[in-house]
């Protein structure tokens, strides 16, 4: 786990920060140029007096159509949204194997 620390500074102190965490299908539909990252919140623990502690999450997971055709940029081969997801879902299966055999 690592912390995320914003600088301070003018450019956050009033104003509010606003992140977004790419997904994996976006990520390979873009070749890697917006990466997706292992995301994990844990909330810190903060005084009742704290006014800067304040945090508002909005969770917004989007998905395609099934039948959706991808067209990845490292493949020549199209393939439906379905395809990629099951795909996806294999190859994380399989690390999560592989680590916990490791």
């Amino acid at each position: 786990w690592v912390n995320i620390n914003l600088p301070d500074g003018p450019y956050f102190h009033d104003d509010p920060v606003f992140v977004i965490n790419v997904g994996d299908c976006l990520s390979e539909l873009t070749g890697g140029s917006l990466r997706s990252t292992l995301h994990r919140v844990m909330p810190q623990p903060c005084k009742k007096d704290d006014s800067d502690a304040a945090r508002t999450c909005l969770a917004l997971f989007v998905g395609l159509e099934p039948s959706a055709s991808l067209t990845l940029p490292n493949s020549i081969e199209n393939m439906t949204y379905e395809e990629w997801r099951r795909d996806r879902i294999a190859r994380a299966t399989a690390v999560l194997k592989n680590s916990a055999i490791n």
